[in-house]
């Protein structure tokens, strides 16, 4: 499975919200487990596209887990 924005100028927020917009309907379809390697794989896409670079570890790992939660919100809407 491989996750690939293409084409899109869509940043932040709008990312995620179009997804769900465009593509709930082959995301239900998916098994737990290809759904948990999607979301894997989009967090992995999501950190390499920062455009601001953090200083301290600290505010690194607060950026990671602000877009964690935002995946893991914009999932649990999919799931309900």
């Amino acid at each position: 499975m491989s996750f690939c924005i293409s084409g899109s100028n869509l940043q932040g927020k709008e990312v995620l919200q179009d997804l769900v917009r465009h593509h709930r309907n082959e995301y239900d379809q998916l098994t737990r487990q290809q759904q948990a390697e999607l979301v894997h794989e989009f967090e992995e896409h999501k950190s390499t596209k920062a455009t601001a670079l953090r200083i301290s570890s600290k505010a690194r790992v607060t950026d990671v887990n602000h877009t964690l939660r935002a995946v893991e919100q914009e999932v649990c809407t999919l799931l309900i």
